[in-house]
């Protein structure tokens, strides 16, 4: 998938979004999360983000409100019963 200079160049990308998100409040916001909702999502939506450069672009470009509407969303389409979900009580 990517090579070494490549995967460093996105993971740092995804660390200084998330230092943001924290710096900013949004404290629930994890990495792994992130990088799922990137994958899972945004770059589905997006078939062409051919370039390590245009990938950090988008990572630094991410806004809460729209981790926090995937979230929504996600929450939304699950089968599993709230009480079943991961614990949202830091949300509140």
């Amino acid at each position: 998938m990517f090579k070494p200079l490549e995967r460093f160049i996105i993971n740092q990308a995804y660390k200084t979004k998330i230092k943001e998100f924290h710096s900013t409040g949004y404290q629930a916001i994890g990495l792994e999360e992130l990088k799922k909702y990137c994958s899972d999502y945004r770059w589905q939506k997006k078939k062409n983000l051919p370039t390590v450069k245009e990938k950090r672009m988008d990572i630094l470009s991410i806004r809460p409100n729209e981790f926090f509407d995937y979230q929504q969303l996600k929450i939304q389409t699950t089968t599993q019963k709230f009480q079943e979900l991961e614990d949202f009580s830091d949300l509140f």
